[in-house]
Protein backbone atom coordinates (compact mmCIF):
# COMPACT_ATOMS: atom_id res chain seq x y z
CA UNK A 1 0.00 0.00 0.00
CA UNK A 2 1.13 3.13 -1.02
CA UNK A 3 1.48 6.15 1.58
CA UNK A 4 3.08 9.43 2.37
CA UNK A 5 6.08 7.83 3.64
CA UNK A 6 6.48 5.07 1.03
CA UNK A 7 5.60 8.36 -1.84
CA UNK A 8 8.58 10.23 -0.39
CA UNK A 9 11.15 7.80 -0.71
CA UNK A 10 10.02 6.93 -4.57
CA UNK A 11 13.20 7.87 -6.84
CA UNK A 12 12.35 8.34 -10.60
CA UNK A 13 14.21 10.02 -13.34
CA UNK A 14 13.02 13.43 -14.42
CA UNK A 15 9.72 12.54 -12.26
CA UNK A 16 8.78 14.81 -9.19
CA UNK A 17 6.21 13.61 -6.99
CA UNK A 18 4.38 15.65 -4.25
CA UNK A 19 1.89 13.87 -1.32
CA UNK A 20 -1.21 16.23 -1.04
CA UNK A 21 -3.73 13.82 1.13
CA UNK A 22 -5.97 10.91 1.28
CA UNK A 23 -9.22 10.61 -0.50
CA UNK A 24 -12.10 9.10 0.94
CA UNK A 25 -12.46 6.61 -2.36
CA UNK A 26 -10.17 4.83 -4.62
CA UNK A 27 -9.07 5.99 -7.68
CA UNK A 28 -10.28 4.31 -11.14
CA UNK A 29 -9.94 4.62 -14.83
CA UNK A 30 -12.12 7.37 -15.86
CA UNK A 31 -12.04 9.26 -12.71
CA UNK A 32 -9.36 11.92 -14.46
CA UNK A 33 -11.31 15.45 -14.81
CA UNK A 34 -7.59 17.09 -16.48
CA UNK A 35 -3.98 17.06 -16.83
CA UNK A 36 -2.16 20.62 -15.99
CA UNK A 37 1.29 21.24 -17.66
CA UNK A 38 4.01 22.76 -17.16
CA UNK A 39 6.76 22.86 -20.50
CA UNK A 40 9.83 24.70 -20.72
CA UNK A 41 10.18 25.32 -24.38
CA UNK A 42 14.20 26.60 -25.83
CA UNK A 43 15.40 27.39 -28.65
CA UNK A 44 11.79 27.13 -30.42
CA UNK A 45 10.12 30.77 -31.89
CA UNK A 46 6.44 30.53 -30.23
CA UNK A 47 3.66 31.64 -31.74
CA UNK A 48 1.97 33.50 -28.32
CA UNK A 49 -1.91 32.08 -28.44
CA UNK A 50 -3.45 32.75 -25.68
CA UNK A 51 -6.91 30.96 -26.64
CA UNK A 52 -6.00 28.01 -28.98
CA UNK A 53 -7.94 25.81 -30.30
CA UNK A 54 -6.35 22.82 -32.21
CA UNK A 55 -6.72 18.95 -33.62
CA UNK A 56 -6.80 16.59 -30.94
CA UNK A 57 -4.50 14.27 -33.20
CA UNK A 58 -2.84 11.07 -31.53
CA UNK A 59 0.55 11.87 -31.14
CA UNK A 60 4.18 10.54 -31.58
CA UNK A 61 4.07 8.34 -27.86
CA UNK A 62 0.98 6.97 -29.41
CA UNK A 63 2.90 4.96 -31.81
CA UNK A 64 6.47 4.01 -30.37
CA UNK A 65 8.33 1.86 -33.00
CA UNK A 66 6.11 -0.87 -33.96
CA UNK A 67 3.14 -0.43 -31.80
CA UNK A 68 0.68 0.48 -34.96
CA UNK A 69 2.02 -2.39 -36.75
CA UNK A 70 1.98 -5.06 -34.33
CA UNK A 71 -2.03 -3.87 -33.62
CA UNK A 72 -2.41 -4.57 -37.35
CA UNK A 73 -1.00 -8.06 -37.45
CA UNK A 74 -3.04 -8.98 -34.69
CA UNK A 75 -6.51 -7.31 -36.13
CA UNK A 76 -5.05 -9.47 -39.28
CA UNK A 77 -4.79 -12.45 -37.81
CA UNK A 78 -1.21 -12.61 -38.51
CA UNK A 79 -0.53 -13.69 -34.94
CA UNK A 80 2.73 -14.83 -35.88
CA UNK A 81 4.41 -11.38 -37.31
CA UNK A 82 2.65 -9.93 -33.96
CA UNK A 83 4.92 -12.41 -31.79
CA UNK A 84 7.53 -11.72 -33.82
CA UNK A 85 7.38 -7.70 -33.86
CA UNK A 86 6.65 -7.77 -30.01
CA UNK A 87 9.95 -10.45 -29.52
CA UNK A 88 11.61 -7.26 -30.58
CA UNK A 89 10.57 -5.13 -28.01
CA UNK A 90 12.79 -4.41 -24.79
CA UNK A 91 10.60 -5.43 -22.46
CA UNK A 92 10.04 -8.50 -19.87
CA UNK A 93 7.01 -9.29 -21.86
CA UNK A 94 8.99 -9.40 -25.40
CA UNK A 95 11.84 -11.85 -23.04
CA UNK A 96 8.33 -14.07 -22.26
CA UNK A 97 7.27 -14.40 -25.79
CA UNK A 98 10.40 -15.22 -27.01
CA UNK A 99 10.40 -17.86 -24.51
CA UNK A 100 7.12 -19.47 -25.24
CA UNK A 101 8.13 -19.29 -29.04
CA UNK A 102 11.21 -21.15 -28.54
CA UNK A 103 9.32 -23.94 -26.75
CA UNK A 104 6.42 -23.68 -28.82
CA UNK A 105 7.43 -21.95 -32.13
CA UNK A 106 3.63 -22.83 -33.35
CA UNK A 107 1.82 -21.65 -30.49
CA UNK A 108 1.99 -17.64 -31.74
CA UNK A 109 -1.46 -16.82 -29.57
CA UNK A 110 -0.10 -19.01 -26.47
CA UNK A 111 2.83 -16.42 -27.32
CA UNK A 112 0.47 -12.93 -27.11
CA UNK A 113 -1.19 -14.24 -24.09
CA UNK A 114 2.40 -13.67 -22.58
CA UNK A 115 1.96 -10.18 -22.76
CA UNK A 116 -0.33 -8.60 -19.99
CA UNK A 117 -3.80 -7.69 -21.53
CA UNK A 118 -3.43 -3.62 -21.41
CA UNK A 119 -0.36 -3.74 -23.39
CA UNK A 120 -1.88 -5.54 -25.76
CA UNK A 121 -4.56 -4.05 -26.25
CA UNK A 122 -2.87 -0.98 -25.91
CA UNK A 123 -1.47 -2.33 -29.20
CA UNK A 124 -4.70 -2.71 -30.88
CA UNK A 125 -5.37 0.87 -30.00
CA UNK A 126 -1.99 2.22 -31.41
CA UNK A 127 -3.82 0.85 -34.86
CA UNK A 128 -7.08 2.83 -33.93
CA UNK A 129 -5.66 5.62 -33.45
CA UNK A 130 -3.30 5.67 -36.14
CA UNK A 131 -6.55 5.27 -38.39
CA UNK A 132 -8.37 8.32 -36.72
CA UNK A 133 -5.15 10.26 -37.60
CA UNK A 134 -5.79 9.48 -41.15
CA UNK A 135 -9.03 9.97 -41.16
CA UNK A 136 -9.22 13.54 -39.62
CA UNK A 137 -6.49 14.06 -42.00
CA UNK A 138 -8.58 13.46 -44.61
CA UNK A 139 -11.39 15.22 -43.22
CA UNK A 140 -9.64 18.67 -42.70
CA UNK A 141 -7.87 18.38 -46.01
CA UNK A 142 -11.26 18.12 -48.18
CA UNK A 143 -12.81 21.10 -45.86
CA UNK A 144 -10.49 23.39 -45.47
CA UNK A 145 -10.14 26.34 -47.44
CA UNK A 146 -6.00 26.34 -45.97
CA UNK A 147 -4.46 24.06 -44.71
CA UNK A 148 -0.92 22.80 -43.55
CA UNK A 149 0.80 19.75 -43.32
CA UNK A 150 3.06 18.21 -40.51
CA UNK A 151 5.36 15.03 -41.04
CA UNK A 152 5.24 12.66 -38.34
CA UNK A 153 6.25 8.74 -38.22
CA UNK A 154 3.34 7.51 -39.67
CA UNK A 155 2.66 9.53 -42.16
CA UNK A 156 1.11 13.21 -41.89
CA UNK A 157 -0.98 15.39 -40.10
CA UNK A 158 -3.39 18.18 -41.52
CA UNK A 159 -3.78 21.34 -39.85
CA UNK A 160 -7.08 23.35 -40.75
CA UNK A 161 -10.32 24.88 -39.83
CA UNK A 162 -13.42 22.45 -40.63
CA UNK A 163 -16.71 22.23 -39.22
CA UNK A 164 -16.95 20.15 -36.16
CA UNK A 165 -18.02 16.42 -36.05
CA UNK A 166 -18.22 13.09 -34.44
CA UNK A 167 -14.85 11.36 -35.48
CA UNK A 168 -15.43 7.79 -34.07
CA UNK A 169 -12.41 5.53 -32.93
CA UNK A 170 -13.39 2.36 -35.17
CA UNK A 171 -14.11 -1.01 -34.75
CA UNK A 172 -16.54 -3.81 -35.25
CA UNK A 173 -19.26 -2.41 -33.91
CA UNK A 174 -18.69 1.58 -34.75
CA UNK A 175 -22.17 3.14 -36.40
CA UNK A 176 -20.90 5.93 -38.62
CA UNK A 177 -23.01 9.37 -37.85
CA UNK A 178 -21.57 11.22 -41.42
CA UNK A 179 -21.39 9.54 -44.89
CA UNK A 180 -18.04 11.71 -45.29
CA UNK A 181 -16.53 10.20 -42.41
CA UNK A 182 -17.73 6.78 -43.13
CA UNK A 183 -16.25 7.19 -46.46
CA UNK A 184 -13.20 8.16 -45.33
CA UNK A 185 -12.70 5.48 -42.96
CA UNK A 186 -13.84 2.90 -45.29
CA UNK A 187 -11.00 4.29 -47.71
CA UNK A 188 -8.04 4.11 -44.52
CA UNK A 189 -9.63 0.56 -43.90
CA UNK A 190 -9.39 -1.03 -47.56
CA UNK A 191 -5.98 0.90 -47.71
CA UNK A 192 -4.67 -1.49 -45.03
CA UNK A 193 -6.71 -4.57 -46.68
CA UNK A 194 -8.91 -4.56 -43.00
CA UNK A 195 -12.88 -4.47 -42.97
CA UNK A 196 -14.80 -3.58 -39.84
CA UNK A 197 -15.92 -6.95 -39.31
CA UNK A 198 -11.57 -7.81 -38.56
CA UNK A 199 -11.83 -6.11 -35.32
CA UNK A 200 -13.67 -9.03 -34.24
CA UNK A 201 -10.23 -11.58 -32.64
CA UNK A 202 -12.16 -14.73 -31.56
CA UNK A 203 -8.93 -15.80 -30.94
CA UNK A 204 -8.17 -13.16 -27.87
CA UNK A 205 -11.24 -11.95 -26.78
CA UNK A 206 -10.22 -10.32 -23.99
CA UNK A 207 -8.79 -7.65 -25.84
CA UNK A 208 -11.48 -7.33 -28.48
CA UNK A 209 -11.77 -3.51 -29.11
CA UNK A 210 -14.95 -1.41 -29.02
CA UNK A 211 -15.74 1.89 -30.69
CA UNK A 212 -15.52 5.00 -29.24
CA UNK A 213 -15.73 9.07 -30.07
CA UNK A 214 -13.08 11.34 -29.29
CA UNK A 215 -13.28 15.10 -29.70
CA UNK A 216 -11.78 16.88 -33.44
CA UNK A 217 -10.98 20.24 -31.33
CA UNK A 218 -9.88 20.73 -28.03
CA UNK A 219 -9.41 24.47 -26.40
CA UNK A 220 -7.19 25.48 -23.79
CA UNK A 221 -5.95 28.84 -22.48
CA UNK A 222 -1.95 29.33 -22.12
CA UNK A 223 -0.08 31.33 -19.69
CA UNK A 224 3.40 32.21 -21.22
CA UNK A 225 6.27 33.27 -19.10
CA UNK A 226 9.69 33.78 -20.69
CA UNK A 227 12.46 32.60 -18.49
CA UNK A 228 15.43 33.69 -20.69
CA UNK A 229 16.33 35.30 -24.07
CA UNK A 230 15.96 31.68 -25.59
CA UNK A 231 13.41 30.20 -23.29
CA UNK A 232 9.59 30.20 -22.73
CA UNK A 233 7.51 28.71 -19.90
CA UNK A 234 4.01 27.29 -21.04
CA UNK A 235 0.84 26.30 -18.66
CA UNK A 236 -1.52 24.80 -19.42
CA UNK A 237 -5.11 22.44 -18.95
CA UNK A 238 -6.35 19.71 -21.21
CA UNK A 239 -8.59 16.85 -20.90
CA UNK A 240 -7.74 13.20 -20.73
CA UNK A 241 -6.58 11.71 -23.70
CA UNK A 242 -4.70 14.97 -25.25
CA UNK A 243 -1.38 15.90 -26.05
CA UNK A 244 0.95 18.62 -24.91
CA UNK A 245 3.41 17.75 -27.12
CA UNK A 246 0.27 18.48 -29.99
CA UNK A 247 0.13 22.17 -28.27
CA UNK A 248 4.02 22.82 -28.65
CA UNK A 249 3.29 21.56 -31.99
CA UNK A 250 0.84 23.91 -33.07
CA UNK A 251 2.99 26.99 -31.58
CA UNK A 252 5.92 26.41 -33.12
CA UNK A 253 5.05 25.11 -36.27
CA UNK A 254 2.25 28.11 -37.06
Amino acid sequence: KLNKLALEKIRLDDIWLEFYGYGKNPISLGDLEANEFEIIVREEKINPVPHLKFINYYDEQRFSKNNAEIGKSIIKKDFKKAAELISECNSQYALDVKEHLMKSPNDCIGALKRVPKKTLALFIHSLQSYHWNECVAGYIKNNSKKYRTLKYSLGSLVFGEAPEVDVPIVSFDTEFDNNEIKEIYLKILKKDNLTLRDFIIRQLPEVNPVSSKRILYVQTNIQYKEVDKNTVSLKFRLPPGSYATMVVRNLTNA
